[in-house]
């Protein structure tokens, strides 16, 4: 009971248990996502670019509220990858003024 005899049935079940795992993927993606926006928050860097430091345009920040990245360093975050390689450091969250700054 519970196995599979038929070719189709089983290309039909890899099909499946793989669509069930993309999903399971994306949301881990987006719980990981939410928790580093809140701890952006929790440490008063939220709408800061990890890259480079500028603030995050609030446009950008109301369309995609987990965004880690300016649109500029975003897009070279993207490129680089899809190169395979690692963009350059950056200040990974820190705010250049030292000094807490509230988005509207």
């Amino acid at each position: 009971m519970g196995q599979i005899h038929h070719s189709d049935e089983e290309a039909l079940a890899n099909v499946l248990v793989e669509a069930n795992l993309s999903g399971l993927e994306h949301v881990a993606e987006e719980v990981r996502a939410v928790s580093g926006a809140l701890e952006r928050i929790r440490l008063d860097t939220y709408g800061v670019c990890v890259d480079c430091g500028q603030l995050i345009d609030a446009p950008r920040l109301e369309a995609y509220p987990t965004a880690e990245r300016c649109i500029g360093c975003q897009d070279r975050h993207e490129q680089a990858g899809a190169r395979g390689a690692r963009p350059s450091g950056g200040l990974r969250g820190l705010d250049t003024l030292g000094q807490k700054r509230l988005l509207l």
